[in-house]
């Protein structure tokens, strides 16, 4: 390896220490053959959290369900199809009661499947509109928010709350309004019929039918005086067929576009209430009521063309196909028990022979709804009842045939109304594991009572459960935990509302595991087991300090107590805080470093009640060098002690209009007095359950609420050290319980929420998430969008793309390119997946295959060139560019703004470097590797394009520059065949850098270095022949054969 120097600027000039360490590891090429020499490597940690780790999602879930019903599924053209309900779960994946499936039965990801809040009622109707839009109403919550939703809301295409639609349905009077249906027209105008009441000439006036204007205001040129509201409409182009339900005899008619009755329209009589109406493409009418399924005439009247059918019993719902086949679910009591049929006739009325009748034989549900699909198979919908888990899937498609198909959704659990579990407590192990209490009941399938652990990649440790059975250690019950310490020995102490026999009798409270989560059998503490909860913490010297409640008419003794590491009670501790009180409840426990405790909690005597922080000496007596702090009217609770010794603690107040505590964050001087320079202003307009110091000083604080200081944040925020809410919004459809970080700084998150969002973009998480700096997010060769790199091929004799899915595990070929062609993968429509795409050198031509719109193709090049596409304007999107090596030209067509770059800029033996972000501001920066002189050379995009050039390397080494440690910077890596050596100049806070070598490869070897475990770090990697040899920063070595010896990986460095 060459010399080479640097100062401040990373610019060529004089001489360095860190000239001289590299000349020494060169000296010793022999000993680093055979081990890893890693300096002073620093691997950067988390510290935005303005990211959902997408890595990170274990499925937990309690195994009791509630009553389930698909009330409606809906097919749009698309052939997707919508569907509401009371439920909360959708092939284990947590939903809310609206979701869209896609033609298979999948979940639709791009959807906004979290419309509704935790727990809301669903909605009575969903109406898709022409345009893709959808109308929803009444009467739920939608997520986020607490009052309940109007009556009639609209969704953009994707399931959006639609802002621009504000539905005046009139004033609110004698219970009005009321919805009968809804639907909308190809203007855009939406119809609804009910009951309302509008101000006419200052009079409320009863109004039966309205319509309104694409946003949502009275359209006031219709005007509908029918004394009566239609049951049921449709639209017959601009007309308007309607049920007349209340006059008798009951009739079908039609009104005019403006509301007018239609007297070319001739009224007919129908036996039964209108159950739907329906308007066939010649534009005649079916009418389905209750008994019988009729046709009329465009102009009314019977249809005589048309046998009439008679039900055989009531009817539930039909639906009109596209080849004018009707199918009808029927329901009757038989035996003392309702039996459902779908039965399918053909376009004129008699049975359709093909279509065997379906009927539910099932006593534990019944079929509720169903929808036909083109092809002409039955999705159907079912009510069910409270039952045992094993029976999970109802969810059923029915072949053309009306025989049910074995092959839809395999291993699926179709719709469930699961009760909602939660995370209270996490603990973080050395080796990045998560241990966590709560309730649940299992763990992405396997079963795990209340406790489990978790490997980084979020997947069960199948070394860790508890017992719950047995003779002896083992638990009886758990309510829930509330508490888990990891003690450095690996045991982890754990409080909750639990029972669990020990050798004889039985204890409660609190107790200690092995680390493979059996009862510690030599720990058994005797704390009074008249204590509801218990708040232990542990000291340096393994003691334990327990905060309870103690009441003079039960408990006589102090609280807290400490206990021996075996769990007796050591009797030097003697606290005497507030003896006299007639109850103390400890809310908070902390040990500070010099090994004082700090208690906090509230006391009552009588009808007072009073909060407290106060400070003991190691033996239980106050320390009077601290100011104890009592309020009246106000709960005092997470006492937590900073690097610099002062103490953050969350106090609640009374809201007397509310009748709730609402919390706000307050801080300490280590003496006890109030820190003037630390202002949370307000607080938060709810409680919080916990709060979390972050490494750069800065604070979490989760629990229920809405704001923070009067800013946005629902549930958890992110304060300054000096307690300003920062810019990062947080919002998560329910209540935070507790908070961890784990040992790369990423922040793990608990609690009774399903939806996580950060800076607006979000993902479902069933009661725990992990955050992550959206700048570590460098997986470039994600297809299928888990964050993880994933392993990919192309074969240019076929053209064929083979991916292996990082997700689901399976292989994907896609046919696409051809001989001569350079891979070039990115994320060309900032969807978060790869789309394959291919620069043909031959004709200066790019091909895409977006995973969001298909196929692309722009000219953007010359023969000769070398793709280099990366995100240059920072929008998220890959961007076009190409570099010319005749000229040393760089062309680049920003996606913002499509104004062409082109800058001269390296020498035609230059290597360009796609994607690198030298200065972590997420552009990429116009850069070279010069293998003549071992300079890596760069335009820092971040400070106005300045020059940049370092020294390292050597003529034979093959660039990797790539973000190694997770700072959201480019790292100056190497790969030198000849030693299989990796040799990484990492950059680090403030700047800085760190230098490292890794013995990885042999000569010959490819590297193909991407973040394959999703962790935010690039991870070393080659490929040799078709091995794939891997050095994943969390999870290890791996290696497999994947693809032919003449396959190019994708990840590799564009080659002409």
């Amino acid at each position: 390896m060459k010399r080479f120097t640097l100062n401040e600027n990373k610019s060529l000039r004089g001489v360095s220490t860190l000239d001289v360490a590299l000349k020494n590891v060169r000296a010793l090429g022999l000993l680093l053959a055979a081990m890893l020499f890693f300096g002073n490597a620093v691997y950067g940690g988390h510290s935005t959290l303005d990211l959902v780790d997408p890595a990170f999602n274990p499925q937990i879930q309690t195994n009791s369900f509630r009553q389930k019903e698909v009330q409606q599924i809906i097919r749009l053209p698309n052939g997707k199809n919508l569907a509401f309900g009371s439920f909360n779960n959708y092939n284990r994946q947590p939903v809310s009661g609206l979701v869209r499936l896609n033609a298979d039965g999948t979940l639709d990801q791009t959807f906004n499947n979290f419309l509704l809040a935790p727990d809301s009622q669903p909605p009575s109707f969903v109406v898709p509109q022409p345009d893709g839009r959808i109308l929803v109403g009444c009467c739920f919550t939608l997520n986020g928010q607490t009052a309940t939703a109007p009556k009639l809301i609209r969704l953009t295409a994707d399931g959006q709350f639609d802002a621009s639609f504000t539905a005046d349905l009139g004033l609110e009077d004698l219970g009005a309004p009321l919805i009968n249906s809804v639907a909308a027209d190809a203007a855009g105008r939406v119809l609804v019929s009910g009951f309302f009441r509008f101000s006419v000439n200052g009079t409320p006036t009863t109004v039966w039918m309205i319509r309104l204007n694409p946003d949502g205001s009275r359209d006031a040129s219709f005007n509908y005086t029918l004394p009566y509201s239609p049951n049921r409409f449709a639209l017959q182009n601009d007309k308007i067929v309607i049920s007349n339900e209340s006059g008798s005899p009951r009739s079908v008619q039609r009104l005019n576009a403006d509301g007018s009755l239609d007297d070319t329209f001739t009224p007919t009589v129908i036996s039964d209430s209108t159950r739907q109406i329906f308007i066939r493409p010649d534009r005649k009418i079916v009418v389905a009521t209750y008994s019988a399924i009729i046709r009329l005439a465009e102009n009314g009247g019977p249809d005589p063309t048309f046998q009439t059918i008679a039900l055989s019993a009531s009817l539930l719902k039909a639906d009109l196909a596209d080849d004018g086949r009707i199918t009808v679910l029927i329901s009757s009591a038989q035996n003392g028990s309702l039996r459902e049929r779908i039965i399918r006739y053909l376009p004129d009325g008699p049975a359709d022979p093909s279509f065997t009748p379906y009927v539910n034989t099932s006593s534990l549900y019944f079929l509720n709804c169903f929808a036909t699909q083109a092809d002409g198979s039955v999705w159907l919908g079912d009510y069910l009842f409270n039952v045992p888990p094993q029976l999970l899937n109802t969810f059923i498609r029915l072949l053309p045939t009306g025989a049910p198909d074995p092959t839809f959704n395999p291993g699926g659990t179709g719709f469930q109304n699961i009760l909602p579990g939660s995370i209270s407590a996490i603990a973080v192990q050395p080796d990045n594991k998560i241990i966590i209490g709560g309730l649940f009941n299992e763990v992405d399938g396997t079963p795990r009572f209340r406790l489990a652990r978790i490997n980084p990649d979020s997947t069960i440790d199948p070394t860790f459960n508890i017992s719950t059975s047995g003779t002896s250690y083992y638990f009886n019950y758990i309510s829930t935990v509330t508490r888990i310490i990891l003690q450095p020995d690996g045991k982890l102490l754990v409080a909750g509302e639990f029972e669990y026999v020990p050798a004889s009798g039985y204890n409660r409270l609190l107790v200690r595991l092995n680390p493979d989560g059996s009862i510690d059998p030599t720990f058994n503490h005797t704390l009074s087991l008249r204590s509801q909860s218990v708040l232990p913490a542990l000291q340096d010297d393994g003691k334990i300090v327990v905060g309870r409640q103690r009441d003079t008419v039960y408990m006589t003794e102090n609280t807290p107590v400490r206990l021996n590491p075996n769990g007796s009670r050591d009797t030097a501790f003697t606290p005497n805080i507030y003896s006299t009180r007639g109850y103390v409840t400890v809310l908070g426990v902390t040990i500070q470093p010099d090994g004082k405790i700090l208690i906090s909690g509230v006391w009552g005597e009588g009808m007072g009640n009073g909060s407290f922080i106060v400070r003991l000496n190691p033996d239980g007596s106050p320390d009077p060098a601290f100011q104890t702090n009592e309020e009246n009217g106000r709960r005092i609770s997470n006492p937590t002690v900073l690097p610099n010794g002062k103490i953050l603690i969350v106090k609640d107040a009374l809201d007397t209009a509310s009748g709730r505590y609402l919390s706000t964050i307050v801080r300490l001087n280590p003496d006890g007095s109030p820190d003037p320079v630390f202002n949370a202003g307000t607080g938060t307009d709810g409680r919080i359950d916990a709060i979390l110091p972050l490494a750069n000083g800065k604070i979490m604080a989760g629990g229920k609420f809405a704001t923070f200081n009067g800013v946005p944040r629902q549930n958890l925020a992110q304060l300054t050290a000096d307690g300003v809410p920062v810019a990062v919004t947080y919002d998560l459809n329910d209540e935070v319980l507790s908070l961890a970080v784990d040992g790369d700084g990423r922040l793990l998150v608990g609690g009774i929420f399903t939806v996580v969002n950060a800076n607006g973009a979000g993902a479902p998480r069933s009661y725990l998430a992990r955050l992550i700096d959206s700048a570590t997010q460098n997986a470039r060769f994600d297809f299928d969008g888990d964050g993880r790199s994933d392993y990919g091929v192309f074969r240019p004799a076929d053209g064929m793309w083979r991916i292996s899915n990082s997700f689901s595990a399976r292989t994907s070929d896609i046919r696409f390119g051809t001989g001569g062609d350079i891979p070039i993968p990115g994320d060309f429509d900032n969807d978060g997946l790869a789309d394959a795409a291919v620069f043909r050198p031959s004709n200066g031509v790019w091909y895409l295959l977006r995973s969001r719109d298909g196929f692309g193709a722009l000219h953007w090049g010359a023969a000769g060139d070398i793709p280099v596409s990366g995100d240059y304007d920072g929008d998220g999107k890959a961007d076009f560019a190409v570099w010319r090596p005749s000229t040393a030209v760089w062309y680049i067509l920003p996606s913002a703004n499509q104004q062409p770059i082109i800058v001269k800029f390296g020498l035609p033996d230059d290597i360009p470097l796609p994607a690198a972000d030298f200065d972590g501001d997420g552009k990429t920066d116009i850069a070279v590797w010069r293998a003549l002189d071992g300079n890596f050379y760069w335009l820092a995009s971040g400070s106005n394009n300045q020059f940049r050039a370092v020294h390292f390397g050597d003529k034979d080494d093959i660039p990797a520059a790539a973000d190694y440690n997770g700072d959201g910077r480019t790292d100056l890596v190497v790969y030198r065949p000849l030693e299989g050596n990796w040799y990484e100049y990492l950059s680090t806070a403030g700047g800085g850098y760190s230098f490292a070598v890794v013995r990885f490869g042999l000569d010959g070897d490819v590297p193909v270095a991407a973040d394959y475990d999703g962790d935010g770090r690039t991870d070393i990697a080659v490929r040799r022949g078709n091995q794939w040899h891997i050095l994943r920063s969390t999870q290890g070595y791996a290696a497999f054969v994947f693809g032919d010896n003449t396959d190019t990986p994708v990840a590799a460095l564009p080659r002409p």
